[in-house]
Formats: C-alpha cells, sequence, structure tokens
C-alpha cells in the first residue's frame, strides 16, 4: 500500500522511511545519548634509551566516550561521539655511583661522538614517556528496528606522544627530548547491533574501519654538557587506519535508560612514533 492508502492507522505518522521503506509503521522521532567509563591499557613494548633501564608497558587508564544522536524519521539520523582523552604515564630511572650507566643513542651526522658525552659512563638516568589519545566524529546513521545500525561519517583523531631522557655524570648534563604529534583526518563506516537475550536484557556487538590521512610532525631536541647540539622539526604525511571491535551486555532500567558492560579492541596503524629517534 501506498502512504495515502494508509490514514490513521499508522497513528497519524506514515513515512516511506519508517522502518527500512515499511511506509504503514509508527514512526517516533527521537533522540539519544550515551556516557560510557573506558578503562584501556595500550599493548606494545616499551622505550629503552638507557642500555640499563626501560620504559615498560603502560597501566590502563581511564577515558570517555559520550555519543549525542537524533533518529527524526526512525530510520535516517545523525550522532556526534567524542572519545577520550587518555593520558597514559611511563617512567623509569637507573643510578650507579660507580658511573657505569650507558646508553643506546648512536651518532649520526649532524651528531657527532662528543656529542653523547653526558650519555656515557654516567652515574644517574631517568626516561619519561607519555602519549595522549582523543578523537571526535560526525556520523549519518541508517537505523532498522531499533536494533541495528549503519554509519558513515568524519573522524578526526589526535595521537601525541611526549619522550624526555635525562642523563648526567660526573661533570655533564644531557637531556633529549622529543614531541610527535599524530592528525588524522578520515572517513570511517561502522555497525551496531543489539540481540535480546531475556527480558530487558540485550548482547550487543559494534565495530567501526576507518581509513585516514596522517598529517604528522614532530620537535627533537638534544642538549650535552650546556650546549645546544640539535634542534630537528621533522613532519610527515602517510595513511593510517583505525578498528574497533566491542561486545557487551546491556540491560534496560526502563523505557529511557540502561546500563552495559563490555570488553573493547582497538587497532590503530600508520601513526608515526617519536620521528628522528634513529636520526639521533
Amino acid at each position: 500500500s501506498s502512504c495515502g492508502s494508509c490514514g490513521n492507522r499508522c497513528g497519524g505518522s506514515c513515512g516511506a522511511y519508517s522502518n527500512f521503506g515499511n511506509p504503514c509503521a509508527p514512526c517516533n522521532p527521537y533522540c539519544y545519548g550515551s556516557v560510557e567509563a573506558l578503562y584501556i591499557e595500550p599493548d606494545g613494548v616499551g622505550r629503552a634509551y638507557g642500555r640499563d633501564f626501560r620504559v615498560d608497558v603502560f597501566d590502563a587508564e581511564i577515558g570517555g566516550r559520550s555519543t549525542f544522536g537524533s533518529v527524526p524519521d526512525c530510520v535516517h539520523g545523525s550522532e556526534a561521539p567524542f572519545v577520550g582523552p587518555f593520558d597514559w604515564d611511563g617512567s623509569a630511572f637507573a643510578a650507579d655511583p660507580g658511573f657505569g650507566l650507558d646508553t643506546h643513542l648512536v651518532p649520526g651526522l649532524p651528531v657527532a661522538p662528543a656529542d653523547l658525552s653526558a650519555f656515557s659512563n654516567a652515574d644517574f638516568q631517568t626516561l619519561s614517556y607519555r602519549p595522549r589519545f582523543w578523537s571526535v566524529e560526525a556520523n549519518t546513521t541508517l537505523v532498522g528496528w531499533n536494533m541495528a545500525k549503519l554509519l558513515a561519517g568524519f573522524r578526526y583523531m589526535s595521537y601525541e606522544e611526549r619522550l624526555v631522557y635525562y642523563s648526567q655524570n660526573v661533570n655533564q648534563a644531557g637531556l633529549l627530548g622529543v614531541q610527535t604529534e599524530n592528525n588524522l583526518i578520515g572517513l570511517q563506516v561502522g555497525m551496531d547491533l543489539l540481540y535480546p537475550i531475556c527480558r530487558n536484557a540485550y548482547t550487543d556487538f559494534r565495530s567501526r574501519a576507518g581509513g585516514f590521512i596522517n598529517l604528522a610532525e614532530s620537535d627533537v631536541i638534544l642538549d650535552n654538557a650546556g650546549t645546544r647540539v640539535l634542534r630537528w622539526s621533522p613532519d610527515d604525511t602517510d595513511i593510517a587506519g583505525m578498528f574497533e571491535l566491542s561486545t557487551g551486555l546491556r540491560y534496560e532500567l526502563g523505557q529511557m535508560l540502561s546500563v552495559r558492560a563490555g570488553v573493547e579492541l582497538w587497532y590503530l596503524a600508520g601513526v608515526a612514533k617519536e620521528i628522528g629517534r634513529a636520526h639521533v
């Protein structure tokens, strides 16, 4: 039938877009929002600039994800999630009164062996390594029966790393500082599914995949024995990808409120990490 022949049988809500094209399905426009606490631990190797110590895997840190959206015709809508910020912090140090600490830094043009004198035969060294991540999205959505949602849209992600490596021996001090910024701009697609398991309880599945242009830049400084040896600011453009998978349990406390607990896996590929460290 056509919408014109439905009359009031749809509750006065006939629409060609209601529930994936069923013109006689009731349609009540609605808005929605969610606020989540995410407890995420990065995976991967640590950092080892000093020969005798390293920064190992970081502890998990808490960040947030806030999502607000609307569906004006029961099917087509939009939403805007914000994720983060996540701030991880790793640090380590070593001390040797016998001045036996050494370094993994290797000289190379324009850094001569004498420019790394404070990092060899040292009595104290410390390393601080701090990544940070956040993102914002703007998506269009396609919703069916309140149980499935497809989305596509724009996403911007920021991933930063700050590293400080300090060393001292009898009468010299050395400092290596590296700050790297990844600005990832691109498009993504995704899917959310709900599956009822009992009254008011559901399992869910969430997935995202995106391709991005990564505009990366870095700032590197090297000081040795009170002298600025190197100041370098390289930049690079590359292709990056972001993939997310999540599953969990959701329980409805009422018509307008639910709670959820689940697990998530993120994979971010193609980011610049400490640009230029191989040149020091």
